[in-house]
């Protein structure tokens, strides 16, 4: 396996596990509000898609504070970086006792998501020509399509 193959092979497992992180909830969102607030399912809707799409505003609010660090210090330091964030966040997701928690703990499981943007610089940076660059960014951001039966 050559450099470049086995660094699309990481590149495409970060950009997995991260789409993973977004869409993993999804199944039960509507169930935490309902658990954590004690109220009925017919209102827990609004609480629901807010604690949905806190993921998606913890990452609009950091990418550019990502993109700034990855071009200081390393897309591969920003990644590491990233998926520790990531990882730490997601784990104090699981241990929340409490709506408010879980709401701050999955905006920050997304603010410490740098793996789109960083991906794609990722892709093009590793391509080595035009043809093989449409390939790897191909690839790499295909793995954000990829489903689990959950």
């Amino acid at each position: 396996m050559s450099a470049t193959t086995s660094s699309v092979v990481a590149l495409c497992t970060v950009t997995f596990l991260q789409a993973y992180l977004l869409v993993s909830v999804f199944p039960y969102a509507a169930y935490i509000p309902v658990h954590f607030l004690h109220i009925s399912e017919e209102d827990a809707g609004p609480f629901a898609a807010l604690f949905a799409t806190s993921f998606m505003i913890g990452r609009t609010v950091s990418a550019h504070l990502w993109g700034l660090l990855a071009d200081i210090y390393g897309r591969r330091f920003v990644i590491i970086l990233s998926l520790i964030g990531s990882g730490a966040a997601s784990l104090w997701f699981g241990l929340t006792d409490n709506y408010n928690q879980a709401l701050i703990a999955r905006f920050m499981t997304g603010a410490w998501s740098s793996i789109v943007g960083v991906s794609k610089t990722v892709a093009t940076e590793l391509a080595l020509g035009d043809d093989e660059e449409t390939r790897i960014v191909g690839r790499a951001m295909s793995m954000r399509a990829v489903r689990i039966p959950l």
